[in-house]
Parts: C-alpha cells; sequence; structure tokens
C-alpha cells in the first residue's frame, strides 16, 4: 500500500481550522452573554454555571486542536511537525481536558431531563 499524495496530509493537517475557529466564535459568545450584563441573575441558574464552564473548557481545547499537527515532535510521522516532546505532552493535556466537555454536555443534559 502506497503512501497518501500531500494533498490529503495538507487537509488533515489544515482542515480543523475551520470548524475550530466557529467552535471559539460560538464559545465565546456564550460566554459573553453569560458574563455580560446582569451576571449576578445569569450566573444564580445552574444550568447558565454549567454552560458557562462548558464553554471555558471548548475554548481552552479549540484554540489548541488546530494546531495539534504542530505539536508533535519532528520526525515523528509528520513531515512538517515542528514541536518537542514538551509541546507534544500539552497537546496531550489539552487533548485530555477536552472530554471535560462532554462531561458537562452530559451534565447540561441530565439538568433539562430533571427539571
Amino acid at each position: 500500500m502506497s503512501a497518501p499524495p500531500q494533498w490529503q496530509w495538507d487537509f488533515i493537517g489544515y482542515g480543523p481550522i475551520v470548524p475550530s475557529f466557529l467552535s471559539v466564535c460560538g464559545s465565546s459568545l456564550i460566554i459573553s452573554h453569560v458574563l455580560g450584563p446582569g451576571r449576578r441573575e445569569k450566573l444564580k441558574k445552574p444550568h447558565l454555571r454549567l454552560l458557562l464552564v462548558m464553554s471555558l473548557y471548548d475554548l481552552a481545547c479549540s484554540l489548541v486542536f488546530p494546531w495539534s499537527w504542530t505539536m508533535q515532535p519532528a520526525g515523528y510521522g509528520w513531515e512538517r511537525a515542528r514541536g518537542s516532546m514538551s509541546s507534544c505532552r500539552a497537546q496531550g493535556y489539552f487533548i485530555t481536558l477536552s472530554t471535560a466537555v462532554g462531561a458537562y454536555n452530559s451534565l447540561l443534559c441530565m439538568y433539562y431531563y430533571l427539571t
């Protein structure tokens, strides 16, 4: 089996940039809505607190995810990788952190189901 052509590698590397940008925009809007005017009243509502924390985690992960291919150590499978072992560990931390988004989404679903 031959290696994939270069355009496929480029698509894999650069493809997540647009969806991550949209996720950053959406999470930023949710955060600004919850922390905007009337913050005290909004933060008294449990569903808005859950949504705020979920958006904060999503924002952090969405800022890091599209650049994950650059964080790989050079010489480990991706020819355009420019990272080191430290950046690879940081990438792993944020990928692991992204599981919190799903957990908070589940809590938000349970909240709506129970109310």
